[in-house]
C-alpha cells in the first residue's frame, strides 16, 4: 500500500498501450494492436503512440515497433475466426462472471481471441458509438465506451456492468501483474519497492505508476501509461482508495452516485464530491465537515496522479470535454475545485511541482521528511521562491513561469484563498457580492480598505495583505488581471517603452496618475493595489532590490518572507526616507541607488495620503474633520497643511515632517511638478536635473512664478507651498539650513517663519546701525534671510500680520484684484486713504520699510527690472530708487517704469519719513522749522506733505542747511514738473485743477502744465488754501529758476548767453535774467521775455495778497518796540546807501565787460590759423586707369578735393561709379582758454547730444551731425556753391545747446567762427576703397563719412597693400567698392540716402535695422502680393526681401518700431515660420540671389569653371555642386551653387550682394572668347524656396510628376512644368538643410506659379516665411554665411568645407597650392558652432555678432553670426576659434582636440555665458543623410 500513498507523476492519457494485456484461459499471449487474428501485415508490428479515445491511429501519430520477444509470443488466429462483430453469438462469460476465468479463455478466446465488440451486451453500443476500425481492439473499444457522456449515446446498463467487471478483473488478476513483470522486468529490478509488492492485489501496477517518472524502458513506459487510463476510470479500482475513504463517502454522502447513471464508472464523480468536501472543510472550518487524514491523503494523491492530463480527472474531463472553446458553469466549477486543491497542496499541480522541483530543493522550500503541512501549501511555496528571487538568487525560468501563472490564479479568484473566505465573508456579501471573477472581488475589498465604500475588519485586511504578499503583483502587473485589463490602454501609450512584465510598469503608471493619459478605471485599480504595496516595502521589487542592504543595516529588517508584528505598516519605508535626506555630517546615509528609489517612491505616493500608512493612520480623524470635502488629487495633504495648527499632535508631527521633507525635495509633490513642467523646462532645468534638490527647485519656481509661461495650476501650487512655509521656518529648507544655528541662538522660542524673519532682520538691522565689528547673524544666514524677505513681498498672504490686519479692506477695495505679484499690496497703497486704521498703520510701516530698502518693493523691482539693469547695475539696494529717479526722464526710460517711479515719488512726498535721503539730509532742519507740525502729527499716519511744504518755504527764505537745501531743490524741481508730486497742492487745489486746468491735468506727460495753468489763473482762484499753495510756488520759483520749468525752458538760451557764469541757486540766475530784462541793450528771446513779464506780474500780485509768514512776528515786535522810530530810520538809511553803491558798481562792470569782449573778438580774428594736411587728387596714372586717393580732412581748404570723386569716376574713359554725396557740415571755433588746452587733449564725442569736441589751438573745435542735414549739389557739383556756403546759426542751434549743456564753461569763451563746409557720405556709412570692377588699376579711397582722421592711417595702409600685392592683409569686404552697383549711383538716391546717413552716425543702431530711404528700388514680381499678406521688408543690394510675415492680429506699427538688443517682438512670428518649415511647407521669395549663366560652344565653359572653382564641376547633367571661388591664398572670393544644365551650360547661384564682385572676378579670369558667354540673368528669374517635408507633396501635385528622393535625388536640377508654366528650373536644395526645392521661374510666370503653389499648398499647411526664419534654420544647421562667417581670408579647411574642394580632380584651380600647404601645416583658426547654455532668452541681452569667445578663460576669437535656434531652444553662434600662445601671443595650429577639450564662454555686453562648442551640426537636426560631398555647409543666399 505504500506505493498507493506516494506522490505519482502523470503522463498523457492518450499514450497507447503497446500490447493487449491478458491472454485468455491461462495463455500468456499478447495480441497486437495492428490487426486482430491476422498474421504479420501492414501495421501488425506497430503500436500507435498517442491514440485518442475511440481508438485508431491518427495522421501524424508515431508508430513504434514491438519488441522481438513479444513478436515471438504472438500467434496468429486462423482466418476463419475473422468475422464481423454481429456474427459473434456467444458471450465471453455469464453475467457477473469474469472474462478471464471463463474456460480459461482470455481476450483472444480459446480459439481465436475474445473481443468486447462481439459481446451481445455491448455489440449495439459498439456499433453505434465506436468507429469500425476499433472493433478488433478491446482496449480501444474500452476507451471509446467509457468516455461516452452524451445523452444520445448512452451505454446500456448491461454493457456498463460488463466493462466494469472486465476492468476490475484486469487489475486484480495475477496474470495482469505477470505481464507487467515480464514487460517491465528490467524496470522492476531497478525499483526495489515495486519488486517487494505482494502478488494479486494490483499493488505492482500502482507502484509502477507511482514511479513511472523514473521508468526509462520504452515498452514498460507504454504499458504503465495505458494502465493509468484504466486505473483512473473508477475510484474502486485505485488500490486502497475505497478502504481509506469508505466512511468519508458515507459521511459526505458522496456514495449517491450509483450504477446506471450517465457515468457508470463513477470514480470521477465520487472523487469530485470528496474534493469539494475537503475544500469546504478548509474554507468554513465547520466541525461537522471533517475528512479523515487517510482519505485526505488519498484524495490529494488522486489529484496528484491526475494533475498531468485533465483526461485523468474524470469529473474534470467530462465537465470540460466540450468546453475547450465554449466555457460553461459545470466546467468552471470543476476547474475551481481543482485550483482550490492546488492552493492546499502545490503537488496537485504537476507542471508546477515538476518545473520547480530543483529550485524547491535548492532553496529548501519543501521538507521531504515532514508530513503534508504548510510546506505543501501553494502560498508557502510561492513566498519561499519569491524570497529567493528577491534576494537575487537564480530560479529557473520554467519555475518562474509556473509561479506567475499560479500567482495570477490566486489574484483572479478570491475563493482559492481559504483565509480570504474565512476572514472576509461578511465584507464580500455586504460590499462585493456578484463580482467573483477576474479579481474584481479582491479589488472591491481593496477599495473598501481604502475607505471608499465602508470599513473592513482587521482580519480581512490582514488576509488581503498576506494574499498580496503571496502573489506579489508588484513584481509583474500582469498577475493582477483587473489592473492589467483596466490599464492596458495606458500601458500601450504611456509605458510602451518598458518591456511587458517589468516591475517599472507600475512605477510608470504611478507617474502618469492624474494625467491625460490615465483612464479612470486604471486609476482606481492602481491606487487600490498601491495601498497595500505601500504598507509593505518588500512588495516593490525594485525598491527591495536596491535597498535591502540599507534596510537591514539601518532599519533592522527581516527576510523577504518573514514579517514582524511589532513593526507597523510602512515603518521600514519611513525609516528609509528619513535616512535618505540626511546630510553627510549627520551620517548613516543611504546608498545612491537606494536613495534614488526612495525618492521615486516618495514622488509617486505623495499624490494620495492613503499611500502613506503612518499619515493615514495618525490623521484619519483630522482628515474627516477638516478635509472631508477635499476629494481631488493632492487636496487632502494640502488641506492638512492648511490646518496644520489645528491638527492632533501626532498628525501634526507627521504632516510637519513630510512638509519639511518636501521643502528639501519639492519633486515629491508630483502633481505640482507636473503642473510646473513647462516652467521647469524653460527656467529651472539646471536645478531640476540635480540629483540633490536642496530647495533650489522651489526657489527657482518662486522666482519665475510670474513668467508669462507660468500656468495657473503651477502658480497656485507654488503659492500654496509658500503659504505653508510661513507656518514653520523648518518648511523652508535653504532658510533652515542657513539659519538653524542663528535661530536657536537668537530666536529660540519662535517657530513661525515670519516671526523668525522679523527676529533675525531686526538683529541684523540693529547690528548694522550700531556698526558692530562682527554681526550676530552669520553671513550665510544673512544672505538667505534677504532671499526670504524678497519672496515675502510678492504676496500679502506671505505677511500674515499685514494680511490679517487688512482682510476687510481687501474685501472692500481689492476684491477684484488677484493675489500674487504684490497686486493686493499695490491696491491697498492706492486706496490708502480709505483703509481702516489698523490696516493703514500696517501699510504705512510697510512703505517705510520699502523706502528704506527699495529692493523689498516687489512691484517697483518687477516693473523696472530692465531699467535697473540699464541705468543702475552697480547701485546699492538702498539707493536703487534714488538712481531710478535720477534717470527717470531719460529717453530710454521705459514708460511703465517711469510711471511706477512717479508713484513712489508721490508716496515719498506725502511724508518725509518715507524719504530716507531727505530725512537724513534734513535731520536738523525738520525739528527746527517744522516742530509744530510734528507735535500735532500722529504716529504711523501720513503728514500729507506738510513737513515738505514747510521745508519748501524755508528753502525760499534760504534758511535751510546745504544738504537739506539740495534735497528740497530736487523735490521742488520734480513737483514743478508734475503737480501730483505736491500733496498739499493736490489737497487744496483739487477742485481748481478739475475746473480750470482739466485739459492740462489729463495730459499723458506732465511737464509743469498744471502748475503754469494755476499760476496764470491765480486771480480766478477763490479757495484760500489753494491760493496760498500757488503763491508759495511763485515764491519758490523766485528763489531758483530751476524750480520753474516753464520759465526755465523759455529762457534756457538766454541763461546760457547772459547768465552762464553765474552759479545756480539762491535766486542768482533769476536776478541775472531780471537785470537783462531791464537792460535795453540786451535782447532776450521773445518767449523768455514774455514769461518773465508774466512772472513779474504774478509776483507783484503775490506781494499784495500773500501773508507775511516769515516777517509777521518780526514786524509786530518792531511796531511795539519803544525804539520803533530809531529802528526804522536805520533800516531806511542802510537801504539807500546799498542802493547807490550797487548802482555805481553795476555801470562800471558792464562797460568793462563789453570792452574786453570786443578786444577778444578782434584778436581771435587776426590770429586765426588753419591747420591742414596733404591733399592727394590724381596722384598716379594706373596701368589702364588712374589711382584716386582722396583723403578728407577737417578744414574747408583741404576738404574740397574729396567732393570730386563722383565726377572723376564718370570722367574716366570707362565710367567708374563711386556712390557718395555731400552735406553741409557745421563746426565752431573758439578762442583759447585762459590755460590753453594741451595738444594731448582727447576728442570727446557726446552721441546723445550729437556733437564732438576737440582741441583747436588751445581752444575748442566742436561740431556735430544734426537730425535734419542739408545736402548740397542739388544740380550737380559746382565750385560756386561750395564757396558760398554760409553760417546758419538757426540750423546749428540744437547742436550748440547740446554743447553748452555738456560744457557749461564754454559760455566764457568767445566764438571765433561757425564754419560751414561740405562733407561727403556714402550710402551705407562706410568708406569706399579698392579697385574698380570696371577699370583695372583704378583704385579708390573716398567717403570717410567725417572720420578721415580716425580711419586715414589704416585705410591708406590697406590700399597700399592692395595696390602692391593685389590684396589687403585684412578682410575689407565691407569697404570694397564692389559692394555697390550702378543702381546706388543715382544722384537722387544719394541725396535722399545721405540725409538719413548723416544723423545715423551718432545714433544707436540696434540689430537688424534697415535704411528707410532709397527703398523699393529692386523688387520681385511678387512684392505687392507679399506686402498685402503682411510682409515686413529688409533691403540687400537695393533688393527688397521679406524679413517675416506679420499675422493679421499683430500690431504692424509696434513691430516696425521695435528696436532692442534684447528679445525682439518678432520672436514668436519667426518661431511659427520655422515650425512650419520643420513640419509642413513654407515659401520664401529668394529672387534677390545673384544668378549667372555660363555657356560655350565647346568645353570652354567647363574648363574655365574647373580652374575658377575648387570643387569638381565635371558632373552629369542635372547635378548641382556646392563650391567656392578661391583666391591665390585659398580664401573665398565667392561661395555658390552651380547646376549643370547641359554639357556646355552652367547655372550659377551666388549671394545677393556679390553680384558686382562675382562678375568682376569671373571677367578677370575669363578669356576674351566669343564662344564663351557669361550672362547675368538675375532679373530673368524669380526664385521661390519651398521648404518643409510637405514640399514634395505640393510640387508633385503641381507637376504631375513624382518628386520623391528616388525620382528626384538631392542636389538635382530639372526643367519641369509647374501649373501652366513651362521651363521652371526645379532644384532639390533649400540652402537650410531642410527638405524642399528651389524653383527658378521665368519672371513672366512668377505670379501664376506662386498662386498655384499657395492654392495647392493650403491643404498641406503652407504659409509664407522670411529671411529671419531662413537665418535661424541655416545657423542651427551650421551653414556658414559669406561676407560674415566666410571672407577672402577664410579657406575651406578653416570652416569645415573640405567636401567642397577636390584637390585630386585632375585640374589645377586657383588656390590649390595654398590649400595643399595649409593641409600639411594645419589651420590657425577653425569655424566653430556654439550653443549657449545658461542664457535667458527673455531677460538677457541677445548675441547678435562680434561677441568675444573665451576658452578656459582666455580670449580665442569672436562670433561672426548668431541666431536663436528654435529647434534647439537655445541661441546658436558661429565664430572662429584661434590658438594664441600664452607666452608670445602668436597664433598656433588649431586642432579638433584643442576645440573639443576646452570650456567656452561667450561674452555678451560684459556678461559671460557658458557655451558648448561643436565642429559639426547637431545630429538630430539633420533631416536627410547625404554623402559628405553633398552636404550643404553654407547658407549661400540668406545673406
Amino acid at each position: 500500500m505504500a506505493a498507493c500513498g506516494r506522490v505519482l507523476r502523470m503522463f498523457r492519457l492518450a499514450a497507447a498501450l503497446p500490447l493487449l494485456l491478458l491472454a485468455a484461459a491461462g495463455e500468456q499471449k499478447i495480441q497486437g494492436l495492428g490487426g486482430h487474428g491476422q498474421g504479420p501485415g501492414p501495421g501488425s508490428n506497430l503500436l500507435p503512440l498517442g491514440a485518442q479515445p475511440g481508438g485508431g491511429v491518427l495522421p501524424g501519430q508515431l508508430l513504434l515497433p514491438q519488441s522481438s520477444q513479444l513478436q515471438q509470443q504472438q500467434q496468429q488466429p486462423p482466418p476463419q475466426q475473422q468475422q464481423p462483430p454481429q456474427q459473434q453469438q456467444q458471450p465471453p462469460f455469464p453475467a457477473g462472471g469474469s472474462p478471464v476465468r471463463r474456460g480459461g479463455a482470455g481476450p483472444g478466446g480459446a480459439g481465436g481471441g475474445w473481443k468486447l465488440a462481439e459481446e451481445e451486451s455491448c455489440r449495439e453500443d459498439v456499433s453505434r458509438v465506436c468507429p469500425k476500425h476499433t472493433w478488433s481492439n478491446n482496449l480501444a473499444v474500452l476507451e471509446c465506451l467509457q468516455d461516452v457522456r452524451e445523452p444520445e449515446n448512452e451505454i446500456s446498463s448491461d454493457c456498463n456492468h460488463l466493462l466494469w467487471n472486465y476492468k476490475l478483473n484486469l487489475t486484480t488478476d495475477p496474470k495482469f501483474e505477470s505481464v507487467a513483470r515480464e514487460v517491465c522486468k528490467s524496470t522492476i529490478s531497478e525499483i526495489k519497492e515495486c519488486a517487494d509488492e505482494p502478488v494479486g492485489k494490483g499493488y505492482l501496477v500502482s507502484c509502477l505508476v507511482d514511479h513511472r517518472g523514473n521508468i526509462t524502458d520504452y515498452q514498460c513506459h507504454q504499458y504503465v501509461t495505458k494502465m493509468t487510463a484504466i486505473i483512473f476510470s473508477d475510484y474502486r479500482l485505485i488500490c486502497g482508495f475505497m478502504d481509506d475513504c469508505k466512511n468519508d463517502i458515507n459521511v459526505l454522502k458522496c456514495g449517491s452516485v450509483r450504477l446506471g447513471e450517465k457515468d457508470a464508472h463513477s470514480q470521477g464523480e465520487v472523487v469530485s464530491c470528496l474534493e469539494k468536501g475537503l475544500v469546504k472543510e478548509a474554507e468554513e472550518r465547520d466541525p461537522k465537515i471533517q475528512v479523515s487524514e487517510l482519505c485526505k491523503k488519498a484524495i490529494l494523491r488522486v489529484a496528484e496522479l491526475s494533475s498531468d492530463d485533465f483526461h485523468l480527472d474524470r469529473h474534470l474531463y467530462f465537465a470540460c470535454r466540450d468546453d475547450r472553446e465554449r466555457f460553461c458553469e459545470n466546467c468552471r466549477e470543476a476547474l475551481t475545485t481543482r485550483q482550490k486543491l492546488i492552493a492546499q497542496d502545490y503537488k496537485v499541480s504537476y507542471s508546477l511541482a515538476k518545473s520547480c522541483k530543483s529550485d524547491l530543493k535548492k532553496y529548501r522550500c519543501n521538507v521531504e521528511n515532514l508530513p503534508r503541512s504548510r510546506e505543501a501549501r501553494l502560498s508557502y511555496l510561492l513566498m519561499c521562491l519569491e524570497s529567493a528571487v528577491h534576494r537575487g538568487r537564480q530560479v529557473s525560468s520554467e519555475c518562474q513561469g509556473e509561479m506567475l501563472d499560479y500567482r495570477r490564479m490566486l489574484m483572479e479568484d478570491f475563493s482559492l484563498s481559504p483565509e480570504i473566505i474565512l476572514s472576509c465573508r461578511g465584507e464580500i456579501e455586504h460590499h462585493c457580492s456578484g463580482l467573483h471573477r477576474k479579481g474584481r472581488t479582491l479589488h472591491c475589498l481593496m477599495k473598501v480598505v481604502r475607505g471608499e465604500k465602508g470599513n473592513l475588519g482587521m482580519n480581512c485586511q490582514q488576509a488581503l495583505q498576506t494574499l498580496i504578499q503571496e502573489t506579489d503583483p508588484g513584481a509583474d502587473y500582469r498577475i493582477d488581471r483587473a489592473l492589467n485589463e483596466a490599464c492596458e490602454s495606458v500601458i500601450q501609450t504611456a509605458c510602451k517603452h518598458i518591456r511587458s512584465g517589468d516591475p517599472m510598469i507600475l512605477s510608470c503608471l504611478m507617474e502618469h496618475l492624474y494625467t491625460e493619459k490615465m483612464v479612470e478605471d486604471c486609476e482606481h485599480r492602481l491606487l487600490e493595489l498601491q495601498y497595500f504595496i505601500s504598507r509593505d516595502w518588500k512588495l516593490d521589487p525594485v525598491l527591495y532590490r536596491k535597498c535591502q542592504g540599507d534596510a537591514s543595516r539601518l532599519c533592522h529588517t527581516h527576510g523577504w518572507n518573514e514579517t514582524s508584528e511589532l513593526m507597523p505598516p510602512g515603518a521600514v519605508f519611513s525609516c528609509l526616507y528619513r535616512h535618505a535626506y540626511r546630510t553627510e555630517e549627520q551620517g548613516r546615509r543611504l546608498s545612491r541607488e537606494c536613495r534614488a528609489e526612495v525618492q521615486r517612491i516618495l514622488h509617486q505616493r505623495a499624490m494620495d495620503v492613503k499611500l502613506d500608512p503612518a499619515l493615514q493612520d495618525k490623521c484619519l480623524i483630522d482628515l474627516g474633520k477638516w478635509c472631508s470635502e477635499k476629494t481631488e488629487a493632492g487636496q487632502e495633504l494640502e488641506c492638512l497643511q492648511d490646518h496644520l495648527d489645528d491638527l492632533a499632535v501626532e498628525c501634526r508631527d507627521i504632516v510637519g515632517n513630510l512638509t519639511e521633507l518636501e521643502s528639501e525635495d519639492i519633486q515629491i509633490e508630483a502633481l505640482l511638478m507636473r503642473a510646473c513642467e513647462p516652467i521647469i523646462q524653460n527656467f529651472c532645468h539646471d536645478v531640476a536635473d540635480n540629483q540633490i534638490d536642496s530647495g533650489d527647485l522651489m526657489e527657482c519656481l518662486i522666482q519665475n512664478k510670474h513668467q508669462k509661461d507660468m500656468n495657473e495650476k503651477c502658480a497656485v501650487g507654488v503659492t500654496h507651498f509658500q503659504l505653508v512655509q510661513m507656518k514653520d521656518f523648518r518648511f523652508s529648507y535653504k532658510f533652515k539650513m542657513a539659519c538653524k544655528e542663528d535661530v536657536l541662538k537668537l530666536c529660540p522660542n519662535i517657530k513661525k517663519k515670519v516671526d523668525v524673519v522679523i527676529c533675525l532682520s531686526t538683529t541684523v538691522r540693529n547690528d548694522t546701525l550700531q556698526e558692530v565689528k562682527e554681526h550676530r547673524v552669520s553671513l550665510k544666514c544673512r544672505k538667505q534671510l534677504r532671499v526670504e524677505e524678497l519672496e515675502m513681498t510678492e504676496d500679502i498672504r506671505l505677511e500674515p500680520d499685514l494680511y490679517e490686519a487688512c482682510k476687510g479692506d481687501i474685501k472692500n477695495h481689492c476684491s477684484t484684484v488677484q493675489y500674487g505679484n504684490a497686486q493686493i499690496i499695490e491696491c491697498l497703497k492706492e486706496n490708502k486713504k480709505q483703509l481702516s486704521a489698523r490696516c493703514h498703520q500696517k501699510v504705512f510701516k510697510l512703505q517705510e520699510t520699502e523706502m528704506m530698502d527699495p529692493e523689498l518693493d516687489y512691484t517697483l523691482m518687477r516693473v523696472c527690472k530692465q531699467m535697473i539693469k540699464r541705468f543702475c547695475p552697480e547701485a546699492d539696494s538702498k539707493t536703487m530708487l534714488q538712481c531710478l529717479k535720477q534717470n527717470k526722464n531719460s529717453e530710454l526710460m521705459d514708460p511703465k517704469c517711469k510711471q511706477m517711479i512717479t508713484k513712489r515719488q508721490i508716496t515719498q512726498n506725502t511724508d518725509y519719513r518715507l524719504n530716507p535721503v531727505l530725512r537724513k539730509a534734513c535731520k536738523a532742519d525738520i525739528p527746527k522749522f517744522c516742530h509744530g507740525i510734528l507735535t500735532k502729527a500722529k504716529d504711523d499716519s501720513e503728514l500729507e506733505g506738510q513737513v515738505i511744504s514747510c521745508l519748501k518755504l524755508r528753502y525760499a527764505d534760504q534758511r535751510l542747511s546745504s544738504d537739506c537745501e539740495d534735497q528740497i531743490r530736487i523735490i521742488i524741481q520734480e513737483s514743478a514738473l508734475d503737480y501730483r508730486l505736491d500733496p498739499q497742492l493736490q489737497l487744496h487745489c483739487s477742485d481748481e485743477i478739475a475746473s480750470l486746468c482739466a485739459e492740462e491735468a489729463a495730459a499723458q506727460e506732465q511737464t509743469g502744465q498744471v502748475e503754469e495753468c494755476l499760476k496764470v489763473n491765480l486771480l480766478k482762484i477763490k479757495t484760500e488754501g489753494c491760493k496760498k499753495e500757488v503763491l508759495n510756488m511763485l515764491k519758490e520759483s523766485k528763489a531758483d529758476i530751476f524750480v520753474d520749468p516753464v520759465l526755465h525752458t523759455a529762457c534756457a538760451l538766454d541763461i546760457k548767453h547772459h547768465c552762464a557764469a553765474i552759479t545756480p541757486g539762491r535766486g542768482r540766475q533769476m536776478s541775472c535774467l531780471m537785470e537783462a530784462l531791464e537792460d535795453k541793450r540786451v535782447r532776450l528771446q521773445p518767449e523768455c521775455k514774455k514769461r518773465l513779464n508774466d512772472r513779474i506780474e504774478m509776483w507783484s500780485y503775490a506781494a499784495k495778497v500773500a501773508p507775511a509768514d516769515g516777517f509777521s512776528d518780526l514786524a509786530m515786535q518792531v511796531m511795539t518796540s519803544p525804539s520803533k522810530n530809531y529802528i526804522l530810520s536805520v533800516i531806511s538809511g542802510s537801504i539807500c546807501i546799498l542802493f547807490l553803491i550797487g548802482l555805481m558798481c553795476g555801470r562800471i562792470t558792464k562797460r568793462v565787460t563789453r570792452e574786453l569782449k570786443d578786444s577778444e573778438i578782434t584778436e581771435a580774428t587776426q590770429g586765426l590759423l588753419f591747420a591742414g594736411a596733404k591733399r592727394w587728387d590724381c596722384a598716379r596714372a594706373g596701368g589702364d586707369g588712374i589711382l584716386v586717393v582722396v583723403s578728407p580732412v577737417l578744414l574747408p581748404e583741404i576738404r574740397h578735393s574729396a567732393q570730386w570723386a563722383y565726377e572723376l569716376g564718370l570722367c574716366s574713359e570707362e565710367p567708374v561709379s563711386i556712390p557718395l554725396h555731400a552735406c553741409e557740415h557745421f563746426y565752431l571755433l573758439t578762442r583759447p582758454w585762459e590755460t590753453p588746452l594741451p595738444s594731448s587733449t582727447p576728442t570727446v564725442v557726446d552721441a546723445d547730444g550729437r556733437i564732438y569736441i576737440r582741441n583747436w589751438q588751445g581752444g575748442i573745435l566742436s561740431g556735430g551731425f544734426e537730425k535734419n542735414p542739408k545736402p548740397i549739389f542739388t544740380e550737380g557739383k559746382n565750385q560756386l556753391e561750395i564757396q558760398n556756403l554760409q553760417e546758419d546759426w538757426d540750423h546749428f542751434e540744437p547742436l550748440l545747446s547740446s554743447l553748452l549743456r555738456r560744457m557749461p564753461q564754454l559760455e566764457t569763451l568767445e566764438i571765433v567762427k561757425l564754419v560751414n563746409c561740405p562733407e561727403t557720405f556714402t550710402p551705407d556709412m562706410r568708406c569706399i576703397m579698392g579697385e574698380s570692377p570696371s577699370v583695372r588699376g583704378y583704385f579708390v579711397l573716398v567717403g570717410m563719412n567725417s572720420a578721415g582722421l580716425s580711419f586715414g592711417g589704416g585705410a591708406g595702409k590697406y590700399l597700399a597693400e592692395w595696390m602692391v600685392h593685389g590684396y589687403p592683409s585684412e578682410n575689407v569686404w565691407e569697404l570694397d567698392l564692389k559692394r555697390f552697383g550702378a543702381l546706388q549711383s543715382s544722384r537722387t538716391f544719394l541725396r535722399h540716402r545721405v540725409m538719413e546717413v548723416m544723423p545715423l552716425l551718432y545714433d544707436l543702431k540696434v540689430p537688424r535695422w534697415d535704411f528707410q530711404t532709397g527703398r523699393q528700388l529692386r523688387t520681385s514680381p511678387l512684392y505687392d502680393r507679399l506686402d498685402a499678406q503682411g510682409a515686413r521688408w529688409m533691403e540687400k543690394h537695393g533688393f527688397e526681401r521679406p524679413k517675416y510675415f506679420v499675422p493679421p492680429d499683430k500690431d504692424l506699427l509696434a513691430l516696425e518700431q521695435s528696436k532692442t538688443f534684447y528679445k525682439p517682438d518678432w520672436f514668436e512670428i519667426v518661431e511659427s515660420e520655422v515650425k512650419c518649415c520643420k513640419e509642413a511647407v513654407c515659401v520664401i521669395d529668394m529672387s534677390s540671389f545673384t544668378k549667372f549663366e555660363i555657356t560655350s560652344t565647346g568645353d570652354q565653359a567647363l574648363e574655365i569653371l574647373q580652374y575658377l572653382f575648387s570643387n569638381d564641376l565635371d558632373v552629369p547633367v542635372g547635378h548641382i555642386v556646392h563650391t567656392g571661388m578661391l583666391n591665390e591664398r585659398g580664401g573665398y572670393e565667392n561661395d555658390c551653387s552651380i547646376a549643370r544644365l547641359s554639357k556646355r551650360s552652367f547655372f550659377m547661384i551666388s549671394p545677393t550682394d556679390q553680384q558686382v564682385h562675382c562678375w568682376a572676378w569671373l571677367k578677370k579670369y575669363m578669356p576674351e572668347d566669343s564662344n564663351l558667354i557669361l550672362e547675368d540673368v538675375t532679373w530673368k528669374y524669380t526664385a521661390l524656396n519651398l521648404i518643409g517635408p510637405r514640399a514634395v507633396d505640393v510640387l508633385s501635385e503641381l507637376s504631375y510628376a513624382p518628386m520623391t528622393p528616388d525620382h528626384f535625388p538631392s542636389l538635382f536640377c530639372k526643367e519641369m512644368s509647374v501649373g501652366y508654366a513651362n521651363g521652371i528650373r526645379v532644384m532639390s536644395m533649400t540652402h537650410t538643410g531642410e527638405p524642399g526645392f528651389m524653383l527658378y521661374i521665368p519672371i513672366e510666370y512668377a505670379l501664376h506659379v506662386y498662386n498655384e503653389v499657395m492654392s495647392v499648398g493650403q491643404k498641406y499647411g503652407i504659409r509664407n516665411a522670411g529671411y529671419y526664419a531662413l537665418r535661424s534654420l541655416r545657423i542651427e544647421k551650421f551653414f556658414a554665411f559669406w561676407g560674415q562667417d566666410l571672407n577672402t581670408l577664410t579657406t575651406p579647411l578653416e570652416c569645415g568645407g573640405e567636401s567642397r574642394v577636390k584637390l585630386d580632380k585632375g585640374v589645377d584651380f586657383i588656390g590649390r597650392d595654398a590649400l595643399l600647404q595649409q593641409r600639411q601645416n594645419g589651420v590657425y583658426k577653425r569655424l566653430t558652432m556654439f550653443i549657449l547654455d545658461d542664457h535667458d532668452t527673455d531677460l538677457d541681452l541677445w548675441p547678435w555678432w562680434g561677441e568675444p569667445i573665451y576658452r578656459n578663460g582666455q580670449y580665442v576669437g569672436k562670433t561672426t553670426s548668431s541666431a536663436y535656434g528654435y529647434t534647439l531652444e537655445r541661441h546658436v553662434c558661429l565664430g572662429f576659434v584661434h590658438n594664441f600662445s600664452e607666452d608670445t601671443g602668436e597664433e598656433q595650429v588649431v586642432t579638433a582636440d584643442f576645440i573639443n577639450r576646452g570650456e567656452y564662454e561667450i561674452d555678451i555686453a560684459g556678461h559671460r555665458f557658458q557655451a558648448k562648442a561643436k565642429l559639426y551640426p547637431v545630429p538630430s537636426l539633420l533631416t536627410h543623410k547625404r554623402r559628405k560631398e553633398e552636404v550643404e555647409l553654407s547658407d549661400l543666399h540668406g545673406k
